[in-house]
This record gives C-alpha cells, structure tokens and sequence, in this order.
C-alpha cells in the first residue's frame, strides 16, 4: 500500500467527523425546528461560553493524543501508546464531552429548541454507544491494567478517605444533573410540586444534600452515594415518563438518599437526617400541597434504589433460572416448546398496541405486516445465522425489513402508511422485550465470557448456548436481560410522545435512534459464534449504526398521530391469530426432519 493510499483513510475519516457530522447535525436542528416546540433558554453569552468550553476542551484532547499518544484523534486509526497525561488525567474522553458542550452551548446561544431537546441529545447519545459498544472494549483489549482513571472520576471501590477531586466528581456527575433534571421537568409537562412545601425546605434539603460529599469520610461510602444517586435520577425519570400526572416528589427521595448516607456517616448525623424526611414529607402531606402518591412514589424509589446492588442480582438470578427452563413436549412428528409462549405474548401484545394506536381500520393490514415480519424473521435466520444444527433460526433485523416489505405493498396499494408504521414504532419495543424472554430459555442472542458475579449459567442441553457455542456452565453476560431493560425505557418513550400527540415520524425516528443505539452497546457484550464481523464490529452492530442514520431524516416527518381507537372484536382476534401463528412458528417444530425451517433446536 502506497503512503498516498494509506493516508486517505484518516483524511476522509477525520473530514467525516469535523464537517459532514457537524453539518448534518446543524441540518437536522434546522429541518425539526417545527417539530421540537418545547421551551429552550436563549443565552447567546451562556452558550458562547458552553461552545467555547467546548472547543478548548476538544483542542485539549487532539492535543494530548497527538503528543503523548503519538497519533491521530480517530478511533478507527488510534493512538499507538495510552494517553492519561494533559487533559486525559483529569477527564476520560474529553473530546467527546467538548464536542456535546458546543452542541448545547450553540443551541442555547441560538434558543434552538430541538438543537437542545433532540439534537444534541442524540449526539451525547451517539457518542455515549461508541464509547462503550466499542472503544471501552478496544481499550481494555489494548492496554488492560495499563488503564487508569482520571482525577473528575466517581469515587472508586477502594478503601481510604475519597479524594478532593472524587468529592468534586460528586457535585459535576450527580448533584448538578440532579439540579438539570429538577429544572427540566416542567419544560417537558411534568408538573412542579415546589408550592406543596413550606418556605425555605427544598432550600435546606439542596444545602444538606451538597453537604454530603464533604461530610463522607470513607470512599465506599460516597460511591455508594454517588451511584445510589445516579440510579435515583434514573429511575425517576422512567416514573415520570410512566405516570407524568403523579411524578415522585423528589426533595422527599434526596431528603432519604441523605439520610441514608449520614445514616451511614455516624448515629447523630443520621437522626438529625431522619427527622427532616420527617418534617419534610409530613408537612407536604399536612399541608395538602403534596400528592400522597408523589411522596410514596418517592419512598417506593428510595427502597429501590439504595438496594441497587441486590435488585440487580435478583433480576440476574430471574434470567438465569428463565435460561435453564426449557421444557418440551412431543406429539407424533411435533415437538412443543415452551419458549413459543413467549413469542406468541409477543406477537399478540404487539399486534394489540399497534392496533390500538393505528385504528381499526388497521386491523386487517397489521395481520399481513405480521405475517411478512415472521417470514423475514425466518429468511434472515436462515440464509445469515443458518446452520445444519439450526434449520429455522430467526433474525429481528430480518423481521423488521420484511414489516417494511409489506408496509411498502400497502402503500402501492393506495393506504396510508405513516400512522401505521408510527403505531408499529410504539409497539416494537415491547415486542422485542417480550420476544427476549424466549431469547433467554432458546439460549440465542447470548452474552460473551463474563465475571461469575456478573454473567448467568445456562446448564440445559437443548440450549444454543450448550449445544452450539459449548459455554456450558460458564458465566455469559445476560445481553438478552439488557435488551428487555432497554426496550421498556424505550417503550415507555415512545409511548409518551405519542400520547402527547408528538408528530409520528419523530415518533418512528426515535424508535430507530434509540433502539440503534442500545443494539450496539448490547451487541458488543453478545457471544454468538455464527455472527460476522467486519472492520471490528459486529455484523448487527453495522445494522444499528445503520438503524440510527435512517432514524434521523425520519424524525423531520411533521404528521400528527390519531388517537387510540377504541379495542374491538377484530382487534382482539387479530392479535390471538398473530399470536397463535407466532406461537407455532417459534415453539413447535418437525425435530426428524432435515429439510429447510423443520427444526427450532437438535433431535436428540
């Protein structure tokens, strides 16, 4: 390969990402600005500072690679030697982060409203994927123990007093995007409770909750803080989007939080703490400004969360008994498998979402869609995954181009397509997360070599994974567990918009940038030995890159969806045929047979 040849790689590669991505994203902002009509602050000086902040931080970066790492700025083409000196040592990826500072700083110097409320946000997103679907793994692969943390770091699990600049990390990574979301709310339609408490409170409650990092004197213990915090922020806004109307009322779940952690601290702290929940949520409720739900959606958040740790082994402890709970039965030449069950939940759920979102006119055209997407399903598996010990494997992405083959046919046919594909887009992830559980008993889409405290067994012989893969008995990460958590942030997303009466192509857009975006980091902890690879990146991680550039151009479809139609007959019997016809597709096969799509796992 000539040197000319050789350098026009990172010269197109770092021409894509300094100006063709920068103007598609000033595109987009432009092409949606009629459709994103939340609120935006417009700063020009707060913004230009942001963007400025950016910029320097961006500068920092390139900077350190090129003189330390004695290389390029480019994840395809990376630096020889591991960077942790100049900007590296205080903040990991410092690039990125520049990078998503300009994008709001512009859009708030610019009061973009969908610069600031969906285009920069899918850029953090974007970036966010990347960072861990490829290049956390990369660098790990690359440099192992080599790897450090820089000084703004949540606290690590050591033992010790945190450092200044881990108590810093606290106030910059938790509390401030607390302060973030709190203010957000109300931009968004979540309604405020800041009238149900007395003067001065949520003062005292944001002073005791700052005071907590400088107050913790054991690292694990403001970890522990810090990461119950973070979970908290998340949770919380799962809740919002579920019941908007009745949000949790969070000074009463930070009140808990900082109670637990001076709880935590010494007995006096703790009871000091404890007495302001006490007057905190008490004389909300006395006050009859506080919603009784607010205050027990907080209680019920607070219990949650604080056991992170536990929760999470509980839902680890689920998949892996799902993992191992094929049962089977034989009629004459059929075998009946469990595991369609799941399928079948899937398909009729789905079919009932879409339909009722749709309307009943789509009742008839949702069974042809069904129907196309259950033989995609199986033509993909066939001719990408297909194997002598597989003869009818299925592929979602298969599915989901066979849904987009007969949606195309009913267009030709005259009907209108847009409110359909928008009510599918609301009803995919929840057939995806239910289609999952059976994901885990097949033992398909499963996770690579993972930590035992982190990975689930699967022990049963009719399992892929036992069967095809030969990990019997090893810890796998539990990637269809990731998937199912994901698709039900996703769903309830989706739903949200629609609910509010968001034009359906943001709608459809969403659903394929956020879906996209969790298939990759999802698909860089799966395992399947039968999935190609190319350029370093898995065959369905291309597909998800994919998925999230398609998403864009969609989400400047400005059509207004309909609202939910009432159920009916035609309804519910649509959804038990698809349910029944997804049932016997992936859960009774013909185990004597060789022929093509006979066989859902090994005769014995």
């Amino acid at each position: 390969m000539s040197r000319r040849t050789s350098a026009l790689g990172p010269i197109l590669y770092g021409f894509a990402w300094t100006v063709v991505a920068p103007a598609i994203l000033l595109w987009w902002a432009i092409a949606t600005a009629e459709v994103i009509t939340l609120p935006v602050l417009h700063a020009p000086l707060l913004g230009g500072l942001l963007a400025a902040a950016g910029v320097a931080l961006m500068a920092a970066g390139m900077l350190a690679l090129a003189v330390y790492g004695r290389g390029l700025p480019m994840n395809a083409y990376p630096p020889p030697h591991y960077v942790f000196q100049g900007i590296y040592g205080w903040i990991s990826h410092p690039i990125y982060v520049g990078f998503v500072l300009v994008a709001f700083g512009f859009s708030i110097a610019c009061g973009s409203a969908s610069g600031f409320w969906l285009v920069s946000p899918a850029a953090a997103l974007a970036l966010t994927a990347l960072v861990m679907g490829y290049e956390a793994h990369d660098l790990r692969r690359r440099f192992g123990d080599a790897l450090r943390s820089p000084r703004l770091a949540l606290p690590g699990a050591g033992e010790g007093a945190p450092g200044v600049w881990e108590r810093i990390a606290v106030y910059l990574f938790v509390l401030l995007p607390w302060a973030l979301f709190q203010q957000a709310l109300p931009a968004v339609g979540v309604p405020a409770d800041t009238a149900a408490y007395a003067p001065y409170t949520l003062e005292v409650t944001a002073a005791l909750a700052c005071a907590t990092p400088l107050l913790v004197r054991h690292r694990p213990l403001l970890r522990r803080f810090a990461v119950t915090g973070l979970a908290a922020l998340g949770a919380s806004a799962l809740v919002c989007l579920a019941v908007p109307d009745t949000p949790p009322a969070l000074p009463v779940l930070w009140a808990l939080l900082v109670a637990d952690a001076w709880r935590r601290i010494a007995l006096p702290w703790g009871a000091v703490a404890a007495a302001w929940v006490v007057l905190l949520g008490g004389g909300a409720l006395l006050g009859g400004g506080a919603a009784p739900g607010g205050v027990l959606l907080a209680a019920g958040l607070f219990l949650a969360v604080r056991r992170y740790d536990a929760l999470w082994q509980a839902l680890r402890r689920w998949a892996e008994r799902l993992a191992n709970s094929w049962r089977e039965w034989r009629v004459g030449p059929l075998r009946i498998i469990n595991h369609g069950l799941y399928a079948g939940l899937a398909g009729a759920a789905g079919f009932w979402i879409a339909g009722r979102l749709a309307g009943p006119e789509y009742v008839l055209p949702l069974i042809g869609v069904g129907v196309a997407a259950l033989l995609g399903a199986m033509l993909w598996g066939q001719y990408v995954e297909g194997s002598p010990v597989l003869l009818r494997p299925l592929g979602w992405y298969g599915g989901l181009l066979g849904s987009l083959a007969a949606i195309g046919a009913l267009r030709l046919l005259g009907m209108e397509v847009l409110r359909l594909l928008g009510a599918l887009a609301v009803a995919a992830p929840w057939i995806q997360a239910l289609g999952r559980l059976r994901c885990l008993v097949q033992g398909c889409c499963h996770g690579a070599c993972a930590p035992p405290e982190a990975g689930i067994r699967y022990h049963h012989r009719r399992s892929r994974v036992t069967r095809m893969a030969g990990w019997e008995g090893v810890p796998l990460y539990p990637t269809p567990l990731y998937c199912i958590l994901a698709n039900g942030v996703v769903g309830l997303l989706l739903y949200r918009l629609w609910a509010s009466g968001a034009p359906v192509g943001l709608v459809m857009g969403l659903y394929l940038i956020l879906s996209g975006a969790a298939r990759f980091v999802e698909e860089s902890y799966r395992g399947e030995p039968q999935t190609p690879m190319a350029a370093g990146l898995r065959l369905y991680q291309w597909l998800a890159a994919l998925s999230f550039a398609v998403g864009v151009p969609l989400t400047t479809v400005n059509v207004p969806p309909p609202d939910p139609a009432p159920a009916s007959s035609g309804l519910l019997a649509g959804a038990f045929v698809i349910g029944l016809i997804a049932w016997f597709v992936t859960g009774i096969d013909f185990p004597e047979s060789n022929r093509r799509f006979s066989r859902l796992a090994p005769a014995d």
